[in-house]
């Protein structure tokens, strides 16, 4: 301990000797640039760890836990159905039509990929099973819409009936949760 005048000098302890030394080195260039090395090689850990889960069939696993069988995804739904429901604003009665025989046959690839393999659509809607699928009444309804537009040319479907239908699928395709 030394005396300057009136001030006390005090000389440093070896623990702040060693914590005046670290912080030298923790804001020097060489330090900052393993930092972010560092930072660089977490954040690609994190991202190989989330793509592992995706890829170890994570979601699957949640869906048959979930639903009690792996319904997948269809790539591009969201945007297709925006598409379809989209033709209901062209004002036309072909366009009704052609949006319920898409939203048809959107619901029958589903079925399709998820485990009903018969060969019609009303055969696969016939075997869902309504423990796994509480909207199969109302699916089987909206696709009668969509045979009666097949087999009768002459049928005529207002807006508020193609709206009606396609509502129907949704509530089909959200119980499936196809859009995610």
């Amino acid at each position: 301990m030394e005396f300057a005048g009136d001030v006390v000098v005090q000389d440093p302890t070896p623990m702040q000797t060693i914590v005046s030394g670290l912080s030298f080195l923790f804001y020097s260039p060489f330090f900052t640039v393993i930092k972010i090395a560092a930072a660089i090689y977490v954040s690609v850990l994190i991202v190989d760890i989330i793509l592992l889960i995706i890829l170890d069939g994570a979601q699957e696993n949640y869906r048959k836990e979930k639903r009690g069988t792996n319904i997948p995804t269809v790539f591009g739904a969201k945007r297709k159905w925006k598409y379809i429901k989209a033709r209901l604003n062209k004002g036309e009665q072909n366009h009704y039509k052609v949006a319920i025989l898409e939203a048809d046959q959107m619901v029958e690839k589903i079925l399709t990929d998820v485990k009903y393999k018969q060969p019609t659509m009303t055969q696969k809607i016939e075997k869902l099973e309504e423990q796994h699928v509480s909207s199969a009444a109302l699916l089987r309804k909206a696709h009668a819409v969509s045979a009666r537009i097949v087999q009768e040319p002459d049928f005529q479907l207002s807006r508020k009936e193609a709206e009606e239908t396609l509502l129907l699928y949704e509530q089909f395709m959200n119980d499936m949760e196809i859009f995610g």
